[in-house]
């Protein structure tokens, strides 16, 4: 839960506080309104949310995704 909470923090400094934040689920991945793709964010956040685990972006959706 502390490393999906983290990459969270991470990815909220990408989206503004006014817009509508939200998270769905599917199986075991949990698919987040993040849609800033990792080429127009800092490389050390991107290199942090992998580090993190299970933190990807994911094509098909072009979202930030989490695997539980």
């Amino acid at each position: 839960m502390k490393n999906f909470l983290f990459g969270v923090k991470i990815l909220s400094v990408y989206k503004e506080p006014k817009e509508r934040w939200e998270i769905s689920a599917e199986h075991d991945i949990i698919y987040t309104s993040f849609d800033v793709p990792p080429c127009d964010m800092m490389q050390y956040d991107c290199d942090t949310l992998d580090k993190l685990g299970g933190w990807h972006w994911d094509t098909e959706y072009e979202c930030w995704a989490f695997f539980t």
